[in-house]
């Protein structure tokens, strides 16, 4: 089992054990798996920067965040060829239930539906920190494959005014600028000095399909943000 921490080539010690079952037939090369993990590394000394105890990932941490690396670049890259592979897949898994006897095979994805992720982790794993780094991964794809300009702001959503202050904390730890979402501010990101660093933070209590004295209608962010939900299970049930 591989050791949290860096090698000194400053990799994670748990690429070199992926690394050793490399084949051919994987889609990804040694060396792009080596390029998604440098940038996972850079997201770990920016976080880790202004800490006193620094961060090193376990190796679930590693692997969530190594599988959005790989879905962000392809969904920057070409977000046709990404729909066409995950429907590709869908489409097998569909033909194997069937013969296997199941029944609801899944429907296949639209076009619409790829720009959305889950993260389904255990309590007290760390998805804070992951969503942390969550927000360079998507700075860094959304840079590299100029779309920075197509996103306005980036807003996450909590259940409640507790932990929308414990995220503001943290957020200032990993070297963001968080504050509260207001009704009447919008960010725009081109026009930042330090673009995808001003998390504004709501609670999902405050949102509404109408403008209130408290509640914010949902219309007035516009739709090209960077939309992050804490405990999003919450609202699966409503």
């Amino acid at each position: 089992k591989s050791k949290p921490g860096l090698s000194p080539d400053r990799h994670h010690h748990y690429l070199a054990d992926l690394l050793n079952h490399w084949q051919p037939t994987w889609q990804y090369t040694e060396q792009q798996l080596k390029s998604f993990d440098t940038n996972i590394v850079a997201y770990l000394d920016h976080i880790n920067e202004g800490r006193e105890k620094p961060i090193e990932w376990k190796y679930f941490q590693w692997l969530s965040l190594l599988f959005i690396e790989i879905y962000l670049y392809e969904f920057f890259n070409n977000r046709f060829g990404l729909l066409s592979k995950l429907n590709s897949y869908v489409s097998q898994f569909n033909t194997f239930c069937g013969e296997q006897g199941f029944e609801a095979p899944l429907s296949l994805y639209s076009y619409e539906e790829i720009n959305k992720l889950c993260l389904q982790n255990a309590t007290g794993s760390g998805k804070t920190l992951l969503m942390h780094c969550n927000v360079l991964q998507f700075q860094h794809y959304a840079k590299r494959f100029a779309k920075l300009d197509d996103y306005s702001q980036v807003v996450l959503i909590s259940p409640n005014e507790r932990l929308s202050e414990q995220h503001i904390i943290e957020f200032s730890e990993s070297g963001f600028n968080p504050s509260r979402l207001a009704q009447t501010k919008q960010q725009t990101l081109n026009n930042s000095d330090s673009p995808f660093f001003d998390i504004q933070v709501t609670e999902i209590t405050k949102l509404s399909d109408t403008q209130g004295d408290k509640v914010m209608d949902v219309a007035s962010f516009g739709d090209q943000n960077l939309l992050l939900v804490d405990e999003g299970h919450r609202g699966l049930g409503t």
